[in-house]
């Protein structure tokens, strides 16, 4: 399977730079899609503050990618997220 690095991540790694990786299926199958976009904003600016690069792993179009941008993740989260209902506290 071909691969790529996003070029942010890759000047990171060549920089000895932390790198946090994450699967998009946490995003994308693993929460109603509210939930998903909060958690990946939410996590994105912790990964700002403790200047760490996070990398969001996917495949996209038969492509393995290592780091993808924040509109790929939200598109991804938007077309695939679970229809779930939060039932609590009814």
């Amino acid at each position: 399977m071909d691969f790529q690095i996003e070029e942010k991540i890759e000047k990171a790694l060549n920089k000895n730079k932390p790198i946090v990786a994450m699967e998009s299926t946490l995003f994308v199958h693993g929460l109603p899609k509210e939930s998903s976009i909060k958690l990946f904003r939410k996590l994105k600016g912790i990964a700002k503050k403790e200047q760490v690069n996070l990398a969001i792993i996917a495949i996209l179009n038969g492509v393995l990618k290592i780091g993808i941008t924040d509109e790929q993740i939200i598109s991804l989260i938007e077309k695939n997220s679970l229809n779930l209902v939060n039932k609590a506290g009814t």
